[in-house]
């Protein structure tokens, strides 16, 4: 609950953000991502499953990351349907000539 009433005051008080997490008072904190990937790790090596702590905190580390799996995503659909992908080089849409085998 008390996280609840820190989003409604965040939100009730700062224009409109992309994202939650790009607030500072909502901003994880990182004693306590530690102790975070700790868990996610033991249950991991127990084979516990916890997968709203393990994807919450793939989510998190994605949202940082510059560079992500996504553009492989990005160059599965352009093999299957030609839909065009971004160049990190070069502005635009573009297309490749993939392989088929």
């Amino acid at each position: 609950a008390a996280l609840t009433d820190r989003i409604a005051a965040a939100l009730g008080t700062t224009p409109a953000v992309p994202n939650l997490l790009a607030l500072p008072d909502l901003a994880p904190d990182p004693v306590a991502e530690t102790a975070w990937r700790r868990i996610v790790g033991v249950a991991t090596r127990s084979a516990a499953s916890v997968p709203c702590f393990a994807s919450a905190l793939a989510y998190l580390d994605g949202y940082r990351t510059a560079r992500s799996g996504a553009n492989l995503i990005e160059a599965m659909r352009d093999v299957f349907g030609r839909h065009g992908f971004a160049r990190t080089e070069r502005p635009g849409r573009h297309h490749a000539d993939w392989p088929r085998e």
